[in-house]
């Protein structure tokens, strides 16, 4: 599950869009992570630290796990005043 920060309640919907490298072991390499675009850097702070704890089933290649470059878009949105943050799919 990803924080939700207390700055972004009530703000417009918005997104972050990263791509990454998810190693063959199925957990995302950290040092190739790249921000593609952001509405706020505060979503983008606590989607990166979920990132670290996301889980992946790796990528096959001729039936050899691989590694492999994801893009995901994270997005959250708010409806009835209170601040929803879905789960990544």
């Amino acid at each position: 599950m990803i924080h939700f920060p207390e700055s972004i309640h009530g703000a417009p919907p918005g997104y972050t869009l990263l791509r990454f490298i998810v190693r063959k072991n199925g957990r995302v390499d950290p040092c190739h992570v790249w921000i593609l675009h952001e509405t706020s850097p505060a979503w983008t702070t606590s989607v990166l630290e979920a990132l670290n704890r996301f889980r992946f089933s790796a990528a096959r290649r001729q039936g050899v796990a691989v590694s492999t470059a994801i893009e995901q878009r994270f997005d959250y949105r708010t409806t009835d005043g209170a601040t929803v943050a879905p789960r990544p799919n």
